[in-house]
């Protein structure tokens, strides 16, 4: 390869992560959790006697929360500006994975833990168990109770785009509306704007070094540049002898689409991993560039199928060392 002269600094992880986030506010998610907000106190105040200091206390909490939001307090629901220059990651999340408006509200109340201890100890009052998680009874009794309503809480729960990007589950050998509704791992921060990630994925951020692949960006890499600058739905393979060569190429290819672009090195065999990777890239606005780990000895391994992921996706592999999956 030929010698470089000039490198592109990548964003660091946190200015890839709010790279393109609202300069105020987050109002989508704030008018979400004012609306859970206000439902959640309705239902307390009716399912619990009038005089019961704890519905008292959790009303009390719930509509301060609601005020806050409304007056545009701190955490609470902003103006609007800054939308025109980037959209927030839950309007990404809705846009890349078609989320109705019970699907969000599903995803928001699944965090509402996060978001205050407040929240987790009304959830705990309100848990057979004591656990500070919604159920999906109460998940039911906020969206709509009747039974034509449930079966298409459990069908969005079961088999929508909730359940299959990740962003959402409901695990356990419990019967189902006695679950739990968890959020994808730290994917609440993100949605507030702040850079967090999971303990198994940790973006690698080297320096790309443009000018010795210029010949290649504008030949044999320009449709994959084009492709990624355009937001196309695709897997772009780059294969090298050099598996760290293949990751530099795969990240100049982002950089040249004025895209951000993060490094990970994945299991192969990890489907869940890759799922999670999948929502916080969608919530960042973030182009991934993924190098899987292959079988050991260096025989042929086949990846997780990315034909769901719902933008660009790089994958760097060693010449002849995978199968990649139509997509």
């Amino acid at each position: 390869m030929s010698e470089t002269v000039s490198t592109h600094e990548m964003p660091t992880v946190a200015e890839a992560a709010s790279g393109g986030l609202p300069a105020r506010g987050f109002p989508l998610l704030d008018h979400l959790v004012e609306q859970l907000s206000r439902r959640l106190a309705d239902f307390i105040s009716t399912a619990l006697s009038g005089d019961d200091p704890l519905a008292a206390d959790s009303c009390a909490f719930l509509l301060s929360q609601v005020q806050a939001t409304a007056a545009g307090l701190p955490g609470g629901r902003s103006t609007g500006a800054g939308l025109a220059e980037a959209a927030e990651p839950l309007e990404r999340l809705r846009s890349a994975f078609q989320l109705d408006d019970i699907e969000l509200q599903l995803l928001v109340l699944a965090g509402l833990p996060e978001q205050h201890e407040g929240y987790a100890q009304i959830f705990r009052s309100l848990h057979p168990e004591s656990r500070p998680r919604p159920t999906l009874a109460l998940a039911a009794q906020l969206l709509g109770n009747d039974p034509p309503r449930r079966v298409e809480l459990r069908r969005k729960l079961e088999s929508g785009p909730l359940h299959t990007a990740g962003l959402v589950a409901a695990p356990g050998p419990e019967p189902f509306f006695l679950r739990n509704l968890t959020l994808a791992d730290t994917l609440w921060p993100v949605l507030r704007g702040i850079d967090a990630w999971p303990e198994r994925l940790r973006g690698e951020r080297p320096a790309v070094a443009l000018a010795g692949l210029d010949r290649w960006l504008r030949g044999a890499g320009a449709a994959a540049v084009t492709a990624i600058r355009d937001d196309a739905l695709c897997t772009i393979v780059v294969g090298d002898e050099d598996p760290r060569r293949a990751i530099h190429r795969g990240l100049a290819l982002v950089a040249s689409a004025g895209r951000n672009g993060l490094g990970f090195q994945l299991p192969a065999a990890d489907r869940e991993t890759v799922a999670l990777l999948q929502v916080h890239c969608v919530a960042r606005n973030v182009v991934p560039v993924i190098s899987f780990k292959t079988a050991e000895g260096g025989a042929s391994a086949a990846l997780p199928d990315l034909s769901q992921w719902p933008g660009p996706a790089v994958v760097c592999v060693r010449s002849g060392a995978v199968e990649l999956p139509s997509r």
